[in-house]
């Protein structure tokens, strides 16, 4: 009994809240430096297995922002993520606010509503400053969960989940919304802010607090 009690709190560690009270589960499995499809295992400075996606596969299209590097396959990916992702700026200029409503290319539009998402993650946890920008890699729901299984394992539960050792963010485009993005955001900038990464208990009430804050 005392047993099943630890292994029920370790797994509730694990869930995450975002907005709109749907649960995201987080990285727990320790260090990832890449992936595959065809589960050829590599080894991590730390001895651990690691995945790494090899030159058979579709070659990735790459989107510069800001603050990010949003990866994809096809422009239908680019165009669900946009779709999906539906927060505007708040105190932006007039000149700022009409380019973002009238942006109709979806990878012009995408690019100003993750990096205005990204200043507002910023903003509420008053973490600022210069950092390498945060890879986003978008995956069609097929291939997300394919990627997810070789990862983490085929009972694994997450819905987006972010590698520091890769500084990178990974996207169901057919299951995402703005607060699961934020959510992760605020890992990346979390982890990436001092110098010494804070426990994972510290950086998933600062995720959660970025969703209960989001639109304030």
């Amino acid at each position: 009994m005392f047993l099943l009690l630890i292994v029920s709190f370790t797994l509730s560690l694990c869930a995450c809240r975002t907005s709109g009270g749907a649960a995201n589960f987080e990285w727990e499995q320790g260090t990832v430096h890449g992936y595959h499809y065809e589960g050829l295992k590599a080894k991590s400075p730390s001895g651990q297995a690691v995945w790494k996606e090899t030159s058979r596969m579709e070659p990735w299209q790459r989107i510069e922002s800001q603050h990010t590097f949003i990866q994809y396959k096809t422009l239908k990916d680019i165009e669900k993520f946009d779709n999906s992702i539906d927060y505007t700026p708040h105190k932006w200029g007039v000149k700022n606010f009409f380019s973002f409503i009238s942006a109709k290319d979806p990878v012009d539009s995408i690019k100003q509503k993750v990096d205005v998402l990204f200043d507002k993650v910023e903003q509420i946890l008053g973490m600022y400053g210069r950092r390498d920008k945060i890879i986003i890699n978008l995956y069609p729901k097929k291939s997300f969960y394919e990627v997810r299984n070789r990862i983490n394992g085929k009972n694994c539960r997450f819905r987006a989940w972010y590698i520091f050792e890769q500084n990178t963010i990974y996207i169901n485009v057919g299951d995402v919304h703005e607060g699961i993005l934020a959510h992760e955001i605020a890992h990346a900038i979390i982890d990436n802010y001092l110098s010494v990464r804070p426990p994972k208990n510290t950086s998933e009430i600062l995720a959660r607090y970025v969703d209960e804050n989001l639109y304030y």
